[in-house]
Formats: structure tokens, C-alpha cells, sequence
């Protein structure tokens, strides 16, 4: 309904618009807030008493952020900590959550979605989403530990026994002489990568997530984040096997449009 768009421009409450009968002007022509208005995923310029904006119907965003060092997952700083939202575009920081959680020291990707139903589907256990991370480790984890890991049977100090689907170390160490490993997790514990490796008899010194499901931190691109495409989002949840969502509102201030005033 066109009175959904003007309260998503936070002109006034959809309450408060019942009381008024000026229409938007559209690029079609006058359009009464009690009518149906779909403009599709193109932003679509429209004004409302003199006011400009554009608006659109589109999926809920589904946003990858390549998380830097030491910012939170949380809404609020911490100790002076910027929040992983503040390195999201304005627009888009009150309109999703993250999926999971990376903890302060941790960089790489972070999920953000609008969509609740996708974050309680992609954090179920049994959805086994694969979370893949680089770890560079104090040492050589012992042999006999990492072979109890890749087994499945390598308790950690809560009896719980992990059980990576993959566990690697890369040729070659880094600048700094000190291994680097990638393990492959489809449980997401609290601290199960720093946990793991502790368990083998090594510390983990810095770590990074490179990949969430079928999404890789590259697609953060120097911008250091990106939004899927409506195609892309389509096709992410066909390939889960999962209904899309219902499209949401989506309105920001623009230059006044060409159009006459409502």
C-alpha cells in the first residue's frame, strides 16, 4: 500500500495518515496512500508534500562485511570499540542482524540478513553450513592430537568432541615464520577454532574467517562489504532449497524528481 512508503520515509505513522488524503505523484501519475504501488526492485522516484524520494520493493538485504580487527558484533561499543554496524552503509545498519557472531580479535566474514527466519536456519546445527577459517598457530600441533581431531575423537575441556570436516595446514609458513592452518566447521561452538588448536597443544595467534556457506570474504572487495543482488539472493535460496522471502520497502530522500508536488 502507498501509505507504507510514506512511513517508511518517516513522514508520519500509518495511524497518523489515516487522517490524510494527499496522494503521492509517481512517475505513472497520482497515486492515493490507500492504493496498491509496486515499483519493483528499481529505485523509483516519487515525492509526497513537496518532499522527494525514491523507494522500491526488494528482498531483504543479505550483506557480507569483511570483518576488521577489533570491532564488535554488537550494536553498542565496547571499551571504545567500533561496531561491526558502523562499517555498514547508514541505510542499511538499522535493517539487518548478524549472522553468529565473530569475537573482537577475529577478522573475515560476517553475514548480516534482514531476513529472521534465514539467521535461525543458518545457525541450526543441523543445517551443517560450512564455516571455513585461517589460523596462525604459536607452533606445530601435536601429531597424535591432530589425528584424534580429524577422528572426531579429540575431547575439548567440556567433553564436547569437534569434528572438522577439514583440517589443513598450508605449504610454507608466513612472514613471520609461524604455521598457518585452514579448518572447515559446521557446528559453530563458542570459540571452537581457538579451542581446537588449544586442544592440540597450540595457541591460536590471529584468525580469520574466510567463508560462510557458499559466500567468500573476497566478494567484500576493497569497499570491505557487499550486498547481494536481488538475482544473487534469489539464487542463494533456491540452492538451499528454501522460499523466498516476502520483498520489503525500501525509501531514501532523493532530489526532487521532475514530477509535480503532491
Amino acid at each position: 500500500m502507498v501509505r507504507e512508503f510514506v512511513v517508511a520515509a518517516g513522514v508520519a505513522s500509518g495511524r497518523a495518515l489515516r487522517r490524510v488524503h494527499t496522494p503521492i505523484m509517481t512517475p505513472e501519475g497520482a497515486r492515493a496512500l490507500t492504493d496498491f504501488w509496486d515499483p519493483g526492485p528499481t529505485w523509483t522516484p516519487w515525492s509526497f508534500q513537496g518532499h522527494a524520494y525514491r523507494g522500491r520493493l526488494v528482498f531483504p538485504p543479505l550483506v557480507l562485511l569483511d570483518k576488521p580487527m577489533g570491532t564488535v558484533t554488537s550494536r553498542t561499543r565496547d571499551g571504545g570499540s567500533q561496531t561491526v554496524f558502523e562499517r555498514l552503509p547508514p541505510g542499511l545498519r538499522d535493517r539487518v542482524q548478524p549472522v553468529g557472531r565473530l569475537d573482537l580479535d577475529t577478522t573475515g566474514l560476517l553475514l548480516f540478513t534482514g531476513d529472521g527466519r534465514l539467521i535461525q536456519w543458518l545457525g541450526h546445527p543441523r543445517r551443517a553450513v560450512p564455516r571455513t577459517y585461517r589460523a596462525r598457530l604459536s607452533g606445530s600441533p601435536d601429531p597424535d592430537r591432530l589425528e584424534a581431531l580429524r577422528q572426531g575423537v579429540l575431547p575439548l575441556r567440556d567433553g564436547h568432541c569437534p569434528h572438522p570436516s577439514r583440517v589443513e595446514r598450508l605449504q610454507g609458513s608466513d612472514l613471520r615464520g609461524d604455521e598457518v592452518w585452514e579448518v572447515t566447521l559446521v557446528e559453530g561452538k563458542y570459540h571452537e577454532v581457538r579451542r581446537i588448536f588449544g586442544a592440540t597443544g597450540v595457541r591460536v595467534l590471529a584468525l580469520s574467517r574466510l567463508r560462510f556457506g557458499p559466500f567468500s570474504v573476497e566478494a567484500c572487495g576493497e569497499a570491505g562489504w557487499y550486498r547481494l543482488t536481488e538475482e544473487e539472493v534469489a539464487g542463494f535460496y533456491a540452492a538451499q532449497g528454501l522460499e523466498l522471502p516476502a520483498r520489503v520497502i525500501e525509501v531514501e530522500p532523493a532530489p526532487l524528481p521532475s514530477l509535480p508536488p503532491g
